[in-house]
């Protein structure tokens, strides 16, 4: 709870402080799609990312119309965090560098989209 919450507020916010002084930039979060909905057994996580979802939205409302912030919300990726308990669908999970290109993509258009959910197939 401390690192998926603070850490992203701490580090959002010393980015923000920078960016204001260049006066503009991207700030992205990772967040997962455990922060649109509840899941069993997984509460303090969850619970960790929508604080992060809140922030996250409350933080481009403050940031000012030439600092973007957006929110990224991958499924199941597969890192080495499940090296030796995997879910019985880590079959499923995405590969990252497969997240990776749909976030760049998403800059490359003209106008990036705030919010970008990023489901497994």
């Amino acid at each position: 709870m401390e690192v998926n919450l603070f850490g992203v507020i701490y580090g959002s916010k010393a980015t923000l402080t920078q960016m204001r002084k260049q006066p503009s930039g991207v700030i992205i979060n990772i967040l997962s799609t455990s922060a649109l909905t509840g899941r069993a057994f997984s509460s303090a996580y969850c619970a960790s990312k929508y604080a992060v979802a809140g922030f996250t939205k409350s933080l481009r409302q403050e940031s000012g119309p030439d600092i973007s912030v957006i929110e990224i919300y991958p499924g199941g990726m597969k890192t080495n965090l499940f090296d030796e308990d995997k879910p019985e669908d880590f079959d499923s999970y995405m590969d990252p560098n497969y997240v990776a290109e749909i976030i760049v993509e998403n800059f490359k258009k003209a106008i990036p989209k705030n919010e970008l959910i990023i489901k497994r197939k």
